[in-house]
C-alpha cells in the first residue's frame, strides 16, 4: 500500500506523462510542494527514479537522459520518446565543484 505521499507523487508522476512533459525528480517535488505537500527532495528522487525505471522498462515511451539543466547543474530528465537512455558519464561529471 502506497502512503499519501506516494500517491501524490504518482499523481504528479501520471499527469507529467499523459502530457508528454519532460521533466526532473526536482519538478516533481517542486510540484507536490506546490501542492502543499511537504517532501524531502532525497525521497522523491529515489521514488521518481524507481517508479520511471519500471515504467521505461514496461513499455513507458520515455527515455531518461543525462543533461545540463539550470545553471549547468546536470541531472537526470525524463523524456517523451522510445529512445533508449544511454549515459556517458566521467567521475568529474558525478563530484561536485
Amino acid at each position: 500500500m502506497k502512503t499519501t505521499i506516494e500517491q501524490a507523487c504518482v499523481t504528479v508522476l501520471e499527469e507529467k506523462t499523459d502530457n508528454k512533459d519532460s521533466f526532473t525528480a526536482y519538478d516533481v517535488t517542486k510540484e507536490m510542494r506546490n501542492r502543499g505537500h511537504w517532501v524531502k527532495h532525497d525521497e522523491v528522487k529515489e521514488f521518481v527514479h524507481d517508479y520511471m525505471e519500471e515504467g521505461i522498462n514496461s513499455d513507458l515511451e520515455y527515455s531518461k537522459d543525462y543533461e545540463t539543466v539550470g545553471n549547468r547543474e546536470k541531472a537526470f530528465v525524463y523524456n517523451p520518446g522510445s529512445t533508449p537512455a544511454t549515459v556517458d558519464l566521467t567521475i568529474s561529471d558525478l563530484m561536485d565543484d
